[in-house]
């Protein structure tokens, strides 16, 4: 018990010294970081602190996050999570009006009723960020479901709201070698 204590008790130190030092600058995020720690329950505490206290003995500062893995970067073995990262990539580059960014997730195959191939797909979306409808987009795939067919899978509703109201879409996404590329969209709303 002794032992937990300390552990504890080193891991809130370099806590506070740690929010203390990022205070000044980041305010805001520390009182909100606070109030979200006081929320917690004691357990989940404890278990925060442990972690902070394994992260301050690997020499990691307590207060430095992890740097993002790349969005697209899921497991292999997981079809879903993967297809998922695709969607969400796009959606993070749709939201910084990266044009590379989107148009990195799109096969060289991709084919569209309406916009033709991928080069009609990068045309269309420069129009749109051109006209100001990237601008507060947002994405949701809280009710999408992932289908799988083959080496093919579908995504469907994927909701996203803008300026321009909302559209609900359909996301296809072949596998491609290691990486899992949009082969086609449908939308409904437009």
């Amino acid at each position: 018990m002794m032992k937990l204590f300390q552990m504890v008790t080193r891991a809130a130190v370099g806590f506070g010294v740690a929010a203390a030092c990022v205070q000044p600058v980041f305010a805001d995020v520390t009182a909100d970081l606070q109030k979200k720690v006081s929320e917690l329950s004691t357990e989940q505490q404890a278990a925060l602190l442990l972690l902070l206290d394994q992260l301050a003995a690997q020499g990691a500062a307590p207060a430095a996050a992890p740097a993002a893995a790349p969005a697209a970067a899921a497991p292999a073995d997981d079809p879903k999570a993967a297809c998922k990262a695709i969607i969400e990539k796009f959606a993070a580059s749709a939201a910084k009006e990266d044009m590379d960014g989107m148009m990195s997730v799109f096969s060289d195959s991709f084919e569209h009723y309406q916009y033709g191939d991928k080069a009609g797909v990068k045309e269309f979306l420069q129009q749109s960020a051109d006209m100001g409808y990237l601008e507060g987009i947002e994405f949701s795939m809280e009710d999408a479901e992932f289908e799988a067919d083959g080496d093919t899978m579908s995504v469907y509703p994927v909701d996203v709201e803008g300026s321009f109201g909302s559209i609900t879409f359909e996301y296809v996404l072949k596998k491609e070698g290691d990486a899992w590329k949009i082969v086609e969209f449908d939308a409904s709303g437009l």
